[in-house]
């Protein structure tokens, strides 16, 4: 297994396992909130996973790992969660200014808000783009 490949697979339990530490040891937020912030995480983590699992096909097929339909649609899902991230951020500081909710809360809402909006736009770029060949 290659490196590159193997830190992937790295990163998804090491992410996975130190929120569940912190979501487990917080008392502050609410069950609903505990329960949606592991949902989006295990949502990621899958994600991470399943980009290993087609990096280890390709590589068992003799494909290369990066090819340019690859990165191309890698980068279109980055330009459009980019796009979508400026405005999530626009209503996070909205919200912020409108109610009493703690910032570092919104932060939190706001980065796990812009990982969640890469993953759905990778899925729906890569679904309509490969859905044709």
């Amino acid at each position: 297994m290659k490196a590159k490949t193997f830190l992937v697979f790295y990163f998804s339990f090491f992410i996975l396992a130190f929120t569940g530490i912190g979501l487990y040891q917080n008392n502050d937020l609410p069950r609903f909130m505990e329960y949606l912030h592991v949902c989006l995480m295990v949502f990621i983590i899958g994600i991470g996973l399943y980009q290993g699992y087609l990096m280890l096909r390709a590589k068992k097929q003799g494909q290369p790992a990066d090819d340019e339909l690859s990165l191309k649609m890698l980068n279109s899902a980055a330009m459009v969660s980019y796009l979508i991230s400026l405005n999530l951020w626009a209503v996070l500081i909205y919200i912020g200014s409108k109610t009493e909710i703690d910032t570092v809360m919104l932060f939190g809402i706001g980065i796990l808000g812009l990982a969640t909006v890469f993953a759905v736009s990778w899925i729906v770029i890569k679904i309509r783009r490969t859905g044709h060949a």
